[in-house]
């Protein structure tokens, strides 16, 4: 009887202690809340991703002036981003920017591009949380 009672004792043990490690694991897990937006930005004409720039979280207020950056977020070479999710605890009163970068002797190559943040959260393709579309720069042949 005393080993039997020893034996659901064990069971009752491992038991819950295998309960904790897969809540644990399930409560830890990134894929269930990842830790970043992912983003990327393309060409309005064509869905060619833009490849320089940089991506930022601005709070506004109700006048529609910027308030402070929130996150920055370089463009990488095929037009993707990330911006830390932890950073945006909340959409409104948010907008995301996209803006091509103003090195100097380098000629912008798309214009600057202000979304509602919770807008841009709407445009997804599945891959990506964020899809911000952007209008290219044409180049005049004229010369003045």
């Amino acid at each position: 009887m005393a080993n039997n009672k020893k034996y659901n004792l064990l069971l009752f043990f491992l038991l819950t202690g295998m309960l904790l490690i897969t809540d644990y694991s399930f409560s830890n897990d990134k894929n269930l809340k990842p830790e970043y937006f992912y983003g990327k930005v393309v060409y309005s004409d064509s869905n060619i991703p833009v490849n320089n720039g940089q991506v930022r979280i601005i709070s506004v207020n109700n006048t529609g002036e910027m308030r402070n950056i929130i996150a920055v977020s370089e463009i990488s070479e095929n037009g993707e981003f990330r911006l830390p999710r932890s950073l945006v605890p909340q959409t409104d009163g948010m907008e995301i920017m996209a803006y091509a970068n103003d090195l100097d002797n380098i000629e912008f190559q798309y214009e600057t591009k202000v979304t509602d943040f919770k807008e841009a959260l709407e445009t997804t393709d599945g891959k990506f949380d964020i899809i911000i579309t952007v209008n290219r720069i044409m180049k005049s042949d004229s010369k003045d």
